[in-house]
């Protein structure tokens, strides 16, 4: 064995890299270990906060306040029908129902007030068809909030459906003192299958496990209207929605950004308080989403638009340097070089691997073992595309059920 060992030793000894596999190298591990720092510090962070549930060092409310939950829906009478009961029948003592319908209908006028005669806590309230509102979603939600009754305030759409009874009881229970906003997890759900749905799921995924992780170390700057629940004091305190009305999409992240304050955001990881959406998204409203999502990000504060900047400039770094210094290195015969790519790109994958997969069980998901590689070099690429030709000849959309 020791002679095994020299003999390695013997053999790095006397590598004699070119500079062009030098350089390779050196850009390959310093992509690396940038890379290796983000799943470890940031994007590890949801799993190491579900062990601390598990050990009971996370601290949670005993009181139950009483909330109200705002429902928006456009033209939604079949999703109402069969989301709204679960909606009404949470296991918590004390709540409200506030469906905000933009674009009532007949058929949705009768399903809701056969609803309030069998469910004294549910209201309703409309958008009128002629309010002129860039974001009429963001209207409604306003409107919900207006009607509301109580100082906890939970926000979701007609074709979210919760998956458990006690979903609002896990969302409320994250409300101690210092907490103003808890952001949940939304699964997309999607009908079809395909490359396409996968590619959907690792999105949602992947985003939930980085804006979740970062809020678990004071830096929330996003969440989702799907399923997330915050304080009436902290809406009213940044005026609604003012900072963002010229946004059409993306008043979720503008709201949690800019009222983080490095303690007052909690994140919920319990499967109980999952929400499923059943919006289904061609390609072509999934790139308007991701345009959106860029627009809002420049709204993001600097340390954060750094760090993702930093992390997608990295990745696609990492993955040119390794195919380049494999590709090169087996051309030129410096076998040293390639077993160190190798391996680099071993190590990155378990780690991601881990990451992926152990989340993904949190969340209720697949993992996504063996596509995450190609899905995390595409979706760069594509917000690569919408940054810079998808913007040519854009034309304003109807976000709401995107």
């Amino acid at each position: 064995m020791n002679q095994f060992f020299e003999s390695i030793q013997e053999y790095i000894s006397e590598a004699d890299f070119s500079l062009v596999s030098l350089v390779l190298l050196s850009v390959l591990g310093i992509s690396w270990i940038v890379q290796l720092f983000f799943y470890l510090y940031y994007y590890n962070a949801v799993i190491r906060r579900q062990k601390q549930e598990y050990k009971g060092q996370v601290t949670h409310e005993i009181k139950r306040h009483p909330v109200s939950i705002i429902v928006t829906a456009r033209y939604a009478t079949e999703e109402l029908e069969k989301f709204l009961p679960l909606i009404l029948d949470q296991n918590y003592p004390k709540y409200e129902v506030i469906v905000v319908n933009d674009g009532a209908t007949e058929a949705s006028t009768v399903l809701l007030d056969k609803l309030k005669s069998k469910h004294p806590n549910l209201k309703t309230s409309f958008l009128p068809m002629n309010a002129k509102y860039m974001s009429r979603r963001k209207m409604c939600i306003t409107i919900g909030k207006m009607a509301a009754s109580y100082d906890y305030i939970i926000v979701t759409d007609s074709d979210c459906e919760p998956t458990s009874r006690d979903w609002l009881s896990e969302m409320m229970r994250n409300f101690t003192p210092e907490k103003e906003i808890v952001l949940g997890y939304s699964h997309q759900e999607q009908e079809k299958t395909g490359f396409f749905a996968s590619l959907l799921r690792f999105d949602n995924l992947f985003g939930a496990i980085k804006y979740m992780g970062y809020a678990c170390h004071g830096l929330a700057y996003k969440g989702t209207t799907n399923n997330m629940a915050f304080r009436r004091e902290t809406f009213d305190r940044c005026k609604a929605y003012a900072s963002s009305l010229n946004l059409e999409k993306g008043e979720d992240d503008v709201f949690v950004s800019e009222n983080n304050n490095g303690t007052n955001v909690a994140v919920e990881l319990s499967t109980s308080s999952i929400i499923k959406s059943h919006k289904e998204l061609t390609f072509k409203k999934y790139l308007f989403q991701k345009d959106s999502n860029v627009e809002t990000g420049s709204l993001y504060p600097s340390g954060i638009k750094f760090r993702i900047g930093l992390e997608v400039a990295t990745r696609m770094l990492y993955y040119i340097s390794l195919i380049s210094t494999i590709v090169y290195s087996l051309i030129e015969g410096e076998y040293l070089a390639t077993g160190i790519a190798a391996l680099a790109g071993l190590i990155r994958y378990g780690i991601q691997c881990y990451t992926f997969t152990t989340s993904a069980h949190i969340f209720n998901e697949k993992g996504y073992a063996f596509k995450f590689v190609i899905f995390e070099i595409i979706i760069p690429i594509l917000t690569l595309y919408i940054i810079t030709f998808g913007r040519i000849g854009k034309k304003r959309q109807d976000l709401w059920k995107m």
